[in-house]
């Protein structure tokens, strides 16, 4: 069997968890795999994208570039298909939502969440209307469709009126983080961390809810002494200095800007705490990596994020400035908690591999194909 594995919407370092997810199927197909050809078809901008290094992953470069959303939509349909005739392909998986409509060979694809939808409201109109377009074209005549947690099955159901028959849930796995070459200490004072400390990931995403996380931090930033270390980027809606002014958190307020790889992790897991209050997840990455580190984890209930933290977390909704602080004053304030939680977290992960993700998409491969 020939698979063609569509990553031409990839962007190395800007595609967020869909690249995870690519990187982590294929890991686990050259781990479970080497009776079949994985035929792996990149944009220019992810020519020199690392592939598993195993003799039966090829490398297909196309003529397009990842930045240019309508390029790659043209190129995907008009162009595409020929390709993959040409490479001798039996079958064709679309890791980012969108795939070739006419291609003459079985197709699955990957739809991660709904987000074009649920997330509407603060998406450019544009990309909205696009993805929209050709992700309802593409469940539509796709053989099959993979998912990454029972939310979003249920979302896409909902929103694009498909039989759940059509529709398998996979869910993705975490990495473990390459170990830094510096001590702690030297990683302490790069950053200017100040423990004990509360972490997050930050992000350009308004749906992250920086804001709030700021908002709730501000009434509990008085009865403990722990800082708020904010890993990424700030959105650039956010001021945040005045903002630090207005809800008096100068000094408190850590931010790290993007950091490397082999520094997250012990950024991580010498936190006190980690938040999540995101209003919208189709899988939720950084509840496991936190619980990896060996963090207790508060997090919104929104989503896919109850689905995959289980009782290793506590919840709050995420609109609620008020139970935000809360719960994550409850964590604080107990140290038998915490220890459950990161207890448990320990195990949760366990559920969660790139080889047993690689072994479900097998077969739906296989299912088809047979």
């Amino acid at each position: 069997m020939r698979i063609g594995i569509n990553l031409l919407y990839l962007i190395p370092g800007q595609v967020g968890g869909t690249e995870i997810y690519a990187k982590g199927l294929l890991h686990g197909l050259s781990c479970i795999d080497s009776e079949h050809e994985f035929v792996v078809f990149l944009n220019q901008s992810a020519a020199n994208w690392p592939l598993p290094q195993t003799s039966n992953f090829y490398r297909v470069i196309c003529p397009i570039w990842g930045a240019s959303q309508s390029q790659r939509y043209l190129y995907e349909q008009l162009r595409f298909p020929f390709i993959l005739r040409k490479e001798g392909v039996d079958l064709v998986h679309s890791l980012g939502y969108v795939g070739p409509l006419f291609t003459g060979i079985p197709s699955v694809v990957t739809v991660h969440d709904m987000n074009f939808i649920s997330l509407r409201s603060i998406m450019p109109v544009h990309k909205i209307i696009a993805r929209a377009f050709f992700v309802i074209l593409t469940v539509h005549r796709t053989k099959h469709i993979i998912t990454d947690s029972v939310f979003s099955k249920k979302e896409i159901v909902r929103y694009l009126a498909i039989s759940t028959k059509k529709i398998t849930v996979i869910p993705a796995s975490i990495f473990e983080r390459p170990q830094s070459s510096f001590t702690w200490e030297k990683i302490r004072d790069r950053y200017s961390l100040k423990p004990p400390y509360i972490v997050a990931f930050s992000s350009r995403s308004k749906h992250k809810n920086i804001n709030g996380l700021l908002s709730a931090y501000s009434l509990l930033k008085d009865q403990f002494p722990h800082n708020l270390v904010l890993i990424g980027h700030i959105p650039s809606r956010i001021n945040l200095p005045k903002l630090k002014r207005t809800l008096r958190l100068d000094g408190r307020v850590i931010t790290t800007g993007f950091l490397p790889d082999e520094d997250i992790q012990p950024v991580l897991g010498h936190a006190s705490l980690f938040v999540f209050p995101s209003f919208y997840e189709g899988f939720g990455f950084p509840l496991l990596e936190a619980q990896a580190a060996g963090v207790p984890i508060v997090s919104s209930k929104a989503g896919s994020l109850p689905e995959i933290g289980g009782d290793s977390a506590l919840y709050f909704d995420p609109a609620s400035i008020t139970e935000m602080a809360c719960v994550i004053s409850r964590c604080l304030s107990d140290s038998e908690l915490t220890d459950r939680l990161i207890r448990s977290g320990l195990k949760n992960i366990q559920r969660f591999s790139w080889k047993n993700t690689a072994l479900k998409t097998l077969e739906v491969y296989q299912k088809i194909l047979s």
